[in-house]
This record gives structure tokens, sequence and C-alpha cells, in this order.
């Protein structure tokens, strides 16, 4: 039996050993991707940002299926035949509204946007390197999921997503009046959320990777000691056990979250979400701002227990906490100081 135990635990051994082998070279192969690499993507700038959008070629969604396979979503993803006819004038609409100095900088940093499904979540973007020299970035958005959502549907299955259902609990997230709750104005709000991963890193307000010092940067040394290390985390204790997309398998309830979302009132982070890393941090901030104080529109999270509402967190920016937040994007989308380089 002991014989029978040894050979038994030796085999798991042998299989955890491949398997982690297995995952290394995966992530060798995820790092070195040739979506990252300027070659792939020459004579994009010479196309209006409409004229960027298109199917996801088989490249991306192959680099999608490594992605999810290497962080732990189970979703696999498939290209579109044609992009919906629907979306993609909602998209572009989108586009079209947003502020014109982000549409300046677009012009100059976006590769594409790229449709697929089966993404793992709504927005995702990827990074271009010139060499070892930042050059730009790419948008991939999951079709399937938008066409089926408005905004403050979509901003509120996001924040659910983070948290174990439990009865009597309702979480909500309202970024658009009743007037503006469309699908289009759902697209607008995860692209900014995209631009700002490709606007990041050519603002350098936070590390090129997860390994660098956010200390050296303006805007992540803010709020972070290192990528996952947040300057709250002796107050904001249940911060790390935070994981959007997870659902039911969520490690927090709903019953977590009023306690969770007073947390985060004491912070400088805007959103759960930008909680999350310097990255999300970020994406998130510069999201919520041009959301809410170039454009004008509500950001509202409302937690009820039985119907009545016992935690709330209104627009962020208005709150004391944000004020170095606010006032590094007050100069950054400064209309007459934006300096645009022509990548």
């Amino acid at each position: 039996m002991k014989k029978l135990i040894s050979i038994i635990s030796t085999f798991i051994l042998v299989l955890s050993l491949s398997a982690n082998e297995d995952m290394k070279a995966l992530k060798l192969q995820h790092d070195n991707h040739s979506i990252k690499k300027f070659q792939t993507w020459k004579g994009w700038s010479n196309k209006s940002i409409i004229k960027r959008i298109y199917a996801a070629p088989k490249n991306i969604v192959e680099y999608i299926a490594m992605d999810n396979k290497l962080y732990g979503y189970d979703d696999v993803p498939t290209p579109v035949a044609t992009i919906n006819p629907n979306f993609k004038k909602d998209l572009i609409s989108a586009i079209e509204e947003l502020p014109n100095q982000i549409k300046k900088q677009l012009q100059t940093k976006l590769i594409g946007i790229f449709i697929l499904s089966g993404l793992g979540s709504t927005g995702f973007s990827e990074h271009i390197y010139k060499k070892n020299d930042y050059y730009g970035g790419l948008i991939i958005l999951d079709q399937d999921v938008l066409l089926k959502l408005t905004a403050n549907e979509w901003a509120t299955w996001r924040i659910n997503s983070a948290f174990k259902k439990v009865d009597d609990y309702a979480l909500s997230l309202k970024i658009e009046e009743t007037s503006q709750n469309t699908r289009k104005q759902a697209i607008q709000f995860i692209l900014l959320h995209e631009i700002a991963h490709i606007i990041g890193l050519s603002e350098k307000v936070h590390p090129k990777t997860y390994k660098g010092n956010p200390n050296l940067f303006p805007f992540s040394s803010l709020s972070w000691i290192s990528f996952t290390n947040s300057i709250y985390d002796k107050s904001f204790k249940h911060r790390k056990d935070i994981k959007f997309y997870r659902f039911d398998k969520s490690t927090m309830s709903l019953k977590d979250s009023d306690k969770i979302i007073l947390n985060l009132i004491n912070t400088d982070f805007c959103s759960l979400y930008a909680s999350n890393n310097f990255f999300e941090d970020f994406a998130e901030a510069y999201t919520i701002y041009v959301h809410t104080i170039l454009m004008k529109k509500p950001y509202s999270l409302k937690l009820q227990y039985n119907g009545k509402e016992i935690q709330s967190l209104e627009n962020p920016f208005i709150m004391k906490k944000l004020h170095k937040k606010k006032k590094y994007f007050d100069n950054l989308f400064k209309f007459d100081k934006i300096k645009i380089k022509r990548l």
C-alpha cells in the first residue's frame, strides 16, 4: 500500500512539474507574441481612427486564448466573421463623441480596435513596442457581451462580478442618465478605460511593467509601493481579495461590499477596479475624470439592503481624498498645453 501511495505521489508531482513547465513555455510565447511587435502593424497610422476597426485576425484570437489561460479565465475567444453593423455604428459614434484632445492622441497611438467573442471581459488593450521602445497600443472588444448591455447594465454587471450574490443585497452603478443609458454609452466608457492604458505609457505616469518602481512616476507614486501593494493596505485589508469577473467564484460576497465601499471612500482610489494595481488605478481615474469632469456625466455607486440604501459613492473627483489626482488630470487635460508627439 505504501509503495502504491508513493507511486501515485510521484506521478502527481511529475504532472505538476510538467504543468509548470507548460505554463512557463506559454508565458514565454505570450510575452514575445507577434501582436506586440511594431513590424506586425506597419502602415496603421495612414488610416483615420474609424478606419482602424477590424474583426480580430487569427494572431489576436490566439493571443487572447494564451492570456485567458495564463490568468485563469475560462473563456475561449472566437473570431467573428463580420462585425455586427449596429455594434459598429455605435462604436464609431462613441469614438466621434470623445473630447477632441483624446481623439488627437488616438490618431498617433492607436494601432486599431479589434472585435471578437469570448474575451473573458468586455475590453482589453495591449502595448506595441518598436525594439524596446513603446510605440502604441491596440484595443480588443467583445461584441457578443456588448450587444446585450446598456451603460448602467454593464457598469452594474462589472461591479457585481467581484462578489458572490447574497439575497436582500443589491449593488448598482449608474454612469448615465436614463435618457442616455444606451449600448453606445457603455462602449464609450469601456473605450476610455482601454485608451487610458495606451496613454498611460506614453505619458509615463507609471512603470512600463509590473516590476517597475511606482515611486519614480508622478501618478503611481501617489498610491503605490509596488505593483500590487498600496499605501492603504493596512486600513483596506480586503483590497487584495477583490477579483473582478469571478462572480460566484469570488471569495467576497455582496454582504462584504458594505465595509469594502466604506474602506474605498477613505482612499484616493476612484473605484474598486482602480484598487487592483497601478495600471488599473490610472486607467480608471483617467476614465472617470473624462466621463464626469470633461463630459459632465454621472457616476453613482449604491448598495442597498432590503431596498434601503446603506452605502454610496458619488462622483469620486469631488472628494477631498482625490484632490491630488484631480489636480494631476486638470494639468494633463489643459487644452492649450497638450503636446501630441507623433510616434
